[in-house]
């Protein structure tokens, strides 16, 4: 038990509060504390319930701000922030939000955080289903056999981009039995070394000057992005058959649109606007698909209820915008 949670836990009203918990008289409303208030007590009942936490807050900057308190309290918090849905076509697009979203899925997936901190916007929106992120991880060990192919598969399969010299997340590279790769799941990119088919060696390397920093004997490719396209065959399959269906006086605009992403597919290129595919690849799932026997806290729920009213709104107009240009239909 930490020294903050001593220092609150004879308080009768936080003594009051926990014990409802407990007794799962829910949900509890909360007013009147600062925020550092509201980290010490969120801290706290983290701590004294032995339990892991969800909490939602109005928007990223409130989220920023509560995982640093939160941090100061002595929890591993992580920040689980909003990304900006595309449906249109681009070969410039960022996944560096996607790549944060999917390090704090894989921490909840693998329990290695006590607290994560989302925006409601964050919240709300779609992402990778946990059976599906399980899937496409792949957990490699030193001294274990792995082909230099079936390495490279894994990769691509996770989503990550083939490049000369690995600089950022979602890249990899290969030089003869030597691959580096950039993990979502990881603070630096780590460099493996084949010696036939066995993992011989395995350490994290700095980007700028190349040079090995830590050994390690285990590693996770975890995916690159939040919509992987791994089987590019059977989405050409869906789209000829949204195709075929579609009818009206948009109709040829846009069969147009649909035909030119399954050319991109059949031609190896990755498509710049997979967001619109996404029920298509899989059920979507929510951040509470990963946080089934998590704590629920909502701060500031009036504020709240604004920026999801605000963000379905900016969303559906960006929807009817590209109906109407007939990107969707």
């Amino acid at each position: 038990m930490s020294a903050f949670h001593n220092a609150i836990k004879y308080c009768a009203e936080y003594e009051g509060i926990e014990n409802s918990i407990k007794k799962g008289f829910l949900p509890q409303g909360i007013l009147g504390l600062s925020p550092v208030g509201k980290a010490h007590i969120l801290s706290a009942l983290v701590g004294g319930l032995e339990k892991k936490a969800l909490i939602v807050v109005p928007d990223d900057a409130s989220a920023v701000k509560l995982c640093e308190d939160l941090t100061s309290f002595g929890k591993d918090a992580i920040h689980y922030p909003a990304r900006s849905i595309s449906f249109y076509t681009t070969d410039s697009q960022s996944y560096e939000y996607e790549q944060k979203r999917i390090k704090a899925l894989r921490r909840m997936l693998d329990g290695k955080c006590d607290i994560v901190v989302a925006s409601a916007e964050a919240a709300i929106s779609y992402t990778i289903p946990p059976e599906v992120l399980k899937q496409k991880s792949v957990l490699l060990k030193k001294g274990d056999d792995y082909t230099l192919e079936n390495i490279l598969t894994a990769l691509t399969v996770a989503g990550y981009t083939r490049v000369d010299a690995v600089e950022g997340v979602g890249q990899y590279s290969c030089r003869g039995g030597i691959v580096d790769f950039f993990s979502p799941d990881d603070n630096e990119p780590v460099r493996i070394e084949l010696w036939g088919d066995t993992l011989d060696t395995m350490c994290h390397f700095d980007v700028q000057s190349q040079r090995r920093t830590v050994s390690v004997d285990e590693i996770l490719i975890a995916p690159s992005k939040e919509i992987v396209i791994d089987e590019p065959e059977k989405l050409i399959e869906k789209i000829e058959n949204i195709a075929s269906s579609i009818r009206g006086k948009k109709a040829d605009v846009i069969k147009e649109k649909l035909y030119a992403d399954i050319d991109r597919l059949k031609s190896g290129l990755k498509l710049g606007s997979a967001d619109k595919y996404l029920p298509v690849i899989y059920s979507p799932a929510t951040i509470f698909d990963y946080a089934k026997d998590y704590l629920f806290f909502a701060l500031e729920t009036g504020n709240i209820k604004e920026r999801v009213a605000s963000s379905q709104k900016l969303l559906l107009e960006d929807i009817k915008a590209c109906v109407e240009e007939g990107i969707l239909c």
